[in-house]
């Protein structure tokens, strides 16, 4: 191979490298700790099934994925000596209806239980509580929600519990109410995606971002107050929230990311904090009949944010 051939082939493969990075940061924030638990190539090539159908990684350590063709057995006891549970193992799973988790387990994934049929989980680990539909991850006396598998309409989450994992409600269209603790530290991505019939939230004083995804597809959200603690409204934050006719911004917001409130078709009006200073691409795109009003003198510059948004979203002096 020339030189021209070895450069022009490494050209390439450096760009290809680059778009997928690119890709990726698009998708999803990077401004927090992943706490992603992925099986590897090297886990799937040399697993083994249980009777049970449920998939681990040679030595046992990792548990994969559970039975995704469904189990005629309703409880599952996670072998012992896993340590982790890997990201979307029983995602979709329908059975089983109840889990116990071995002494031996140390970390779950993202999305490991979402839309599955999960409704009691028993935990023999000091790292891991449940209770009240909650399995919630232990640390130095404080909680944090991995996952909500009960059936209540409202659901209260304890003072304790201190933050929320990623997709912690995702797909749990039961719900209709939550109130949330007063010292809540943060909310994750994805954390109430796609709760359908979700009607009512009160967010506390202590968020101050609302992250990537928070309330997608929450189709029956009517109304939020943000806390004006508030300074950053992520990436697809309320997307397809169709029914949101009134949101509350609070005084110090500055970012409004991406699609932020695509498609939320019933919202009117939104009043501006005149401390913006980003607006993403599509931002309120879908967004049919809404103004956006703003202080007195400051019409060019919000105009000069919105450059190449929607062209039915109007901007108002107020």
């Amino acid at each position: 191979m020339g030189f021209f051939d070895f450069l022009t082939k490494w050209f390439h493969k450096k760009k290809k490298e680059e778009t997928i990075v690119e890709s990726r940061s698009e998708d999803k924030p990077n401004n927090e700790e992943s706490l992603s638990i992925e099986a590897t190539e090297e886990d799937s090539s040399k697993s083994w099934q249980d009777d049970a159908g449920v998939t681990y990684n040679l030595d046992g350590s990792k548990l994969l994925k559970g039975n995704w063709n469904g189990s005629s057995s309703n409880v599952y006891e996670i072998k012992s000596g896993t340590k982790s549970i890997c990201d979307k193992a029983f995602y979709s799973c329908s059975s089983p209806k109840k889990l116990i988790l071995p002494n031996s387990l140390r970390n779950i994934g993202e999305e490991v239980f979402a839309y599955s049929g999960l409704e009691e989980v028993v935990s023999n680990s000091a790292n891991f509580v449940a209770e009240d539909g909650g399995l919630y991850y232990k640390k130095e006396g404080k909680l944090s929600l991995i996952y909500y598998f009960g059936n209540q309409t409202s659901v209260t989450i304890p003072e304790r519990v201190f933050a929320i994992r990623s997709w912690a409600f995702e797909g749990r269209d039961e719900i209709k109410k939550v109130i949330l603790p007063y010292n809540l530290s943060s909310l994750a991505e994805g954390t109430f995606q796609r709760c359908g019939n979700l009607e009512s939230i009160t967010l506390p004083d202590s968020i101050k971002t609302i992250r990537y995804a928070t309330f997608r597809d929450c189709t029956s959200l009517k109304e939020i107050v943000l806390p004006d603690e508030v300074q950053s409204i992520e990436d697809f934050a309320f997307q397809g929230c169709e029914s949101l006719c009134r949101i509350s911004l609070g005084e110090n917001v500055k970012h409004i990311g991406r699609s932020a409130f695509y498609e939320c078709k019933s919202l009117s009006a939104i009043e501006m904090p005149d401390n913006i200073d980003f607006i993403g691409e599509n931002a309120f795109l879908g967004c049919t009949s809404l103004v956006l009003y703003v202080s007195a003198g400051k019409l060019s510059y919000f105009q000069k944010l919105l450059k190449g948004q929607s062209d039915s979203v109007r901007i108002v002096e107020r």
